[in-house]
């Protein structure tokens, strides 16, 4: 039997000049394919046709939201009956092809049954084979890759089924309804016949070295297979093989490199086309008994750098009890020169790149390991600082991937660097001392660095992790200091600034916050109080260096130290971004005005003070304001973000703010402050503070009517002399109606108001009559 195969497979390997009756292009572009179905025939859903290009493209995403489309590229009539007379009952279609799927649609290729005049599926629906990062538009754009049908038997083909054959590629964006779906590119197709069939269900079963298996083919010799390093199909004989397993661990394979491996049935007078898969071997450090040695740089710099990759490895079984999986694991080793040193992954591709774990251990390979780090993902899982090392002990690293994944493919390069000693200002004891500028200028500023920088154990703050926090300090010279971080660089650049006072050991937190400029209030002149500055992150190793600045707010910036109002009408033109972020909202507080959140002192913030000689009725208005501007005012600075008397905001509306007709008291002193959003932080402004004038008529009051009142929808009006305005404000000041009247009667809208009082404005001439309104 063994010496009738080899037989066989000789007489198989001599027919490499075996051609097909049947192998035929589409040659597209082609006048005599047909377009057939329900679709968007616009060139922005219709990307390309067949019948004038090279190629056949729709694209759903286009085509409306939600359309029903179906769209198909149909053959024109192809006899088989010379392949078949010759023997070659197989057919198999190939292409080109990118398609980006979306739930719910369906691209197959079907064949056309003229016995039954009904389009057949011919195999299950083509698979999707570009990611979610691609455009979606210009699907020939995709990526392509080789669509291999499967083998149509037409071995019971009747006659009229074999003269009257077609296929075509047919799209459905939903089989059961419309949809709104991405799209797909085709190029030219090519219809071949064969006499031999082709291994199916060839699969590498998983990554390295694991076994290559595939389904048997009945009624044939055997197979022949080649492997090597090449994708392009074997132009001469295989091995012989009787089986449908192929096992390369066998084989003394060179590491992390891409094999391909070429199998194809053997007939009687014949063979099949080839069928390939690939397979990268493992890494040559994908246990840790081949750990590769790493070079300790010297110094902070990474100049010796190691290339690594996680592509084909596997899990090298050795314990793990931290997070993530290391079914994917390699392994490096160094020597500890210093009791610190930095590990920095560098140049990651690939797509695992984003949940890279890297781990340090001591011991002995083969379970006798004991992790002493472990890498956060969720932080920063690309560089860590392991502490309390050995001098002189060797140290393991593996690196892998978070999630479990069966083939990553992902490549790095592993530094290992040893950073500088600890600086000096590393604990509150050493605290640097700042100088203290007179103004709000920065002229002096103080350097300062978190790199090497260890936990101080001053106590943990409601913000991050100060596990790499420095310190510096300084005398006050007023109730109020700003302090500011200047020039940030290296990583991370999310800092926690905190304030403290008493004396190292027993610190109290007097403001804490993530903000690059803090203003502190309520200092004693000639008391000392401490600056701690470190990253939010828990993770150690940062690179991050800054200057600090201690300066005095400008005048304006808050509300001890206001630009003054000494008389109305009061203008002025600014910008809060010359003055800082001194005020933050308090955390789900209302801002003390109704309809008005706190998130209207996220921004940078100006503050107006005026005080009244006497008691009047003012304006307070920024004409042409940006969105996300308000205007508040207060009668006390500590009620600053809770209990606001007045308010004027416009959320993401361009247009005036106004706070109309305030009633303010005679030797009261009202804080006028002017803030955004934390976007768009600033905002320039011009600022209008006038006294309302009452006019130099009033109303008739006899003539004048307004009724009903309280009103559901309209207000009628009439007076004896020509009306010639009207205008309403909520109770906040904020006008909500305004309506040009030059009659003596009007009829006004109130049906979009909402339910409350309102102060209504009657203009005739130089007369004006105020009243209120209650809308229901």
């Amino acid at each position: 039997m063994k010496k009738c195969y080899l037989l066989l497979a000789l007489m198989g390997w001599q027919a490499n000049s075996y051609s097909q009756t049947l192998n035929q292009s589409a040659n597209w572009p082609n006048t005599a394919w047909t377009i057939t179905g329900n679709y968007n025939e616009d060139s922005e859903a219709f990307e390309s046709d067949p019948r004038i290009a090279s190629s056949f493209a729709y694209n759903d995403r286009f085509s409306g939201n939600p359309h029903e489309d179906n769209i198909a590229a149909e053959s024109p009539v192809i006899n088989l009956s010379a392949a078949f007379a010759n023997g070659e009952t197989l057919l198999e279609l190939t292409m080109p092809y990118g398609y980006r799927y979306k739930a719910n649609d369906a691209l197959r290729l079907e064949y056309w049954d003229a016995a039954i005049s009904a389009w057949i599926p011919w195999g299950e629906n083509i698979p999707g084979n570009a990611n979610t990062s691609f455009a979606v538009s210009n699907f020939c754009s995709l990526p392509k890759t080789l669509y291999i049908s499967e083998m149509l038997n037409i071995s019971g083909f009747t006659t009229a089924q074999l003269t009257g054959f077609r296929y075509r590629l047919f799209y459905d964006d939903d089989p059961a309804g419309a949809a709104w779906n991405y799209g797909f590119c085709f190029d030219s197709p090519t219809l071949r016949s064969w006499s031999c069939a082709a291994p199916t269900r060839l699969t590498a079963t998983g990554v390295g070295s694991s076994p290559i298996t595939w389904d048997n083919v009945p009624g044939i010799a055997g197979y022949e297979y080649v492997l090597n390093t090449t994708s392009a199909d074997p132009t001469g004989a295989g091995t012989p093989t009787l089986s449908n397993i192929f096992l390369p661990s066998n084989l003394s394979l060179p590491p992390s490199t891409k094999h391909f491996f070429h199998v194809r049935s053997v007939c009687t007078t014949s063979q099949s086309p080839w069928r390939t898969v690939s397979f990268t071997t493992s890494p040559v450090n994908d246990n840790c008994t081949a750990a590769i040695a790493l070079t300790v740089n010297p110094t902070a710099v990474c100049t010796v750098k190691t290339a690594g990759t996680l592509e084909s490895a596997t899990d090298s079984d050795e314990p793990h009890v931290g997070s993530g999986r290391p079914d994917d694991d390699v392994w490096y080793t160094f020597v500890a020169t210093a009791t610190s040193h930095r590990i920095e992954l560098t140049n990651i591709t690939g797509n695992g790149s984003e949940i890279i774990v890297h781990e340090v251990l001591e011991g002995t390979c083969g379970g006798g390991l004991i992790s002493v780090h472990l890498s956060d993902p969720d932080l920063n899982p690309t560089s860590s600082t392991p502490r309390a090392l050995t001098i002189g002990n060797t140290y393991y690293i593996r690196v892998f991937t978070y999630a479990s994944d069966a083939n990553t493919q992902t490549d790095f390069d592993i530094c290992i660097t040893t950073p500088p000693p600890p600086p000096a200002n590393d604990n509150c004891s050493g605290a640097y001392t700042l100088t203290v500028n007179p103004t709000a200028t920065c002229t002096a500023v103080t350097a300062g660095s978190l790199v090497s920088a260890t936990d101080s154990n001053e106590g943990n703050p409601e913000i991050g992790t100060p596990n790499d926090d420095v310190w510096f300090k300084f005398t006050a010279t007023q109730t109020a200091h700003r302090v500011t971080l200047r020039n940030v660089s290296g990583m991370p650049r999310d800092l926690v600034v905190e304030i403290l006072q008493g004396n190292c050991g027993n610190l109290t937190s007097m403001k804490i916050s993530t903000s690059y400029a803090n203003t502190v209030f309520g200092l004693t002149i000639g008391n000392t109080y401490y600056v701690r500055v470190f990253s939010e992150s828990p993770d150690t190793g940062a690179t991050t260096t800054f200057n600090v600045c201690l300066s005095i707010p400008p005048t304006g910036a808050i509300c001890e130290k206001p630009i003054v109002v000494s008389g109305l009408p009061y203008t002025t033109t600014d910008n809060t971004i010359n003055y800082g972020d001194d005020y933050d909202f308090p955390q789900g507080g209302e801002s003390g005005c109704e309809g008005t959140n706190n998130h209207y002192l996220g921004g940078d913030e100006t503050v107006y003070a005026y005080t009244p000689a006497a008691n009047q009725t003012i304006n307070i208005r920024i004409p042409g304001a940006p969105g996300w501007t308000a205007i508040l005012v207060y009668t006390d600075c500590n009620a600053i973000g809770t209990g606001a008397i007045a308010c004027a905001n416009g959320d993401f509306e361009i247009g005036d703010r106004e706070i109309n007709e305030l009633a303010v008291t005679a030797g009261t002193t009202y804080y006028i402050l002017l803030s955004t959003q934390p976007a768009p932080q600033s905002f320039a402004y011009t600022l209008n503070i006038t006294e309302e004038s009452l006019g130099t008529k009033p109303f008739d009051d006899s003539s004048f009517r307004a009724y009903p009142n309280p009103v559901k929808n309209i207000l009628n009006l009439s007076y004896k002399e020509e009306m010639t305005a009207i205008k309403a404000f909520n109770i906040l000041g904020q006008q909500v109606l305004s309506k040009n009247i030059n009659a003596t009667e009007s009829e006004v809208d109130m049906s979009a108001l909402h339910s409350g009082t309102y102060l209504v404005k009657a203009y005739a001439g130089e007369e004006v009559r105020t009243f209120k309104v209650i809308k229901q």
